[in-house]
């Protein structure tokens, strides 16, 4: 484990962007949303290699109990996220801790839910859902 905490500015991002050509994955936890949010874009500016991406995992607002539908932009970022580490085992995986707290299904059950659809694809109801 690697830990900057006196890191500033964009110098944050550098450093992190240097550390990608260990050819591991990089989790890279920040300490709110803000803040991942700006250190994914500073990355995305650093670090322009297609080998490897740059995910973002946001975290959500929802308490137990609570019937709120998380925002659909969240929704698809966070399933993005784990669909391309089930994909592959590089990249550089920003979120926070809230983020990571929130429960998600298995690998194994996420993996059997994709679908994926192609333009004139006929599928049954059932074959979706």
């Amino acid at each position: 484990m690697i830990i900057y905490s006196n890191a500033w500015g964009a110098s944050r991002a550098k450093k992190i962007a240097a550390l990608k050509e260990l050819n591991r994955p990089l989790l890279v936890l920040a300490p709110d949303q803000r803040q991942a949010d700006l250190l994914y874009n500073e990355l995305a500016f650093f670090y322009t290699s297609s080998d490897a991406p740059v995910l973002l995992y946001p975290e959500y607002i929802h308490e137990p109990f609570e019937e709120v539908r998380i925002a659909d932009n969240i929704a698809t970022q966070r399933v993005l996220t784990l669909r391309n580490i089930s994909d592959r085992a590089d990249g550089i995986i920003i979120t926070t801790p809230y983020a990571l707290l929130k429960k998600i299904a298995p690998p194994e059950a996420f993996i059997e839910s994709i679908v994926i659809l192609k333009r004139n694809m006929i599928l049954p109801p059932s074959g979706v859902f």
